[in-house]
């Protein structure tokens, strides 16, 4: 039995240059297969291969350039168009008002003719109680008077009753006089008390006047003090809204810019994304050489193995033939 053959170990550079030419071609048929065309309302968008602008491998294989075209639909171009007419036009105006936008920015507002503010409003006096005024003279100028008043009479009362107790033979220091004369004092202290009474009414009015005079000067100030608040409340609320005005008469030309610089967008077509479904794998090129040169080796082995268990049998033979002579 003759020697068994080594298998030739494959060209491993040739099958793994073959291999990325497979991948490449995989990559862009799968490639071609997603880049569908999609037709939608608003457009379309197109898909179109250009091999002389593509890159070339190695190998000469050629990835040809990918150009996606977007095409509106003629309604939508021709919203594009005046659009873009439009807003040349707005672009125009505004950039002719742009001094003076920032002219007018620039300026602030004018403190100089607001309303001024009114931080706090002039407290009022108020009064409380009389001012130290009792009215005690007047009471005892109406009591004095009353008693001035009464008195003459009170001694000629006093005088009658002496002389009428002497003419009916009763002598002072009697119990008989000593009696008259507590009841007659009784009636003089009766007419003092109600003088007394007298003035006290006199100067309780007079309290009460001065009373109510207070109440009417306090209400007074407390009504121009409420009037002052209203007035400065007022005062401060138009400052705010002057200060309003101005900010909306100098914001007004950036306003009227930006409203230039809007307008009607085009809608753009939207569209999805397309899977294939399956990507189309490459052809296992190095790994079927490779499979291949494996099981050469093992089938060599395998022979290498018979052949010897073989030679093994030979020789045992041999040597028993050579015991028997």
């Amino acid at each position: 039995m003759s020697k068994p053959k080594a298998p030739e170990p494959p060209d491993y550079a040739a099958a793994a240059t073959a291999q990325g030419t497979a991948n490449t071609n995989s990559a862009i048929a799968t490639n071609f297969l997603n880049q569908a065309n999609q037709v939608g309302p608003t457009g379309s968008l197109t898909y179109t291969y250009d091999r002389s602008g593509g890159y070339t491998l190695p190998d000469g294989t050629v990835i040809p350039r990918t150009t996606a075209t977007t095409t509106l639909s003629p309604e939508q171009q021709r919203l594009y168009d005046q659009n873009t007419a439009m807003s040349t036009q707005l672009n125009d105006l505004a950039a002719q008002g742009i001094g003076y936008v920032g002219q007018a920015v620039g300026q602030g507002v004018d403190q100089s003719s607001l309303p001024g503010m009114v931080g706090s409003v002039q407290p009022r006096q108020f009064r409380d109680g009389t001012g130290g005024e009792d009215f005690t003279a007047h009471r005892d100028r109406i009591t004095q008077a009353m008693m001035e008043r009464m008195q003459p009479s009170i001694d000629r009362q006093q005088e009658s009753m002496r002389t009428q107790l002497v003419n009916q033979g009763i002598t002072q220091g009697s119990k008989a006089y000593g009696t008259e004369q507590d009841t007659f004092n009784r009636g003089v202290n009766d007419q003092r008390i109600a003088a007394l009474l007298a003035g006290d009414q006199e100067q309780q009015m007079y309290w009460d006047q001065e009373q109510r005079g207070l109440d009417n000067y306090n209400r007074a100030q407390e009504g121009m003090f409420s009037q002052g608040l209203a007035g400065g409340q007022f005062a401060n609320q138009a400052r705010q809204q002057a200060i309003q005005e101005q900010d909306y008469f100098r914001n007004q030309p950036l306003n009227m810019l930006n409203a230039l610089r809007s307008g009607n967008q085009v809608s753009m077509p939207s569209f999805g994304s397309v899977t294939a479904g399956s990507n189309i794998q490459p052809a296992p090129i190095y790994a079927a050489t490779n499979d291949a040169y494996q099981g050469a080796l093992q089938s060599y082995q395998a022979q290498l193995q018979a052949r010897s268990a073989m030679l093994g049998g030979i020789a045992s033979l041999g040597s028993a033939g050579i015991g028997l002579i």
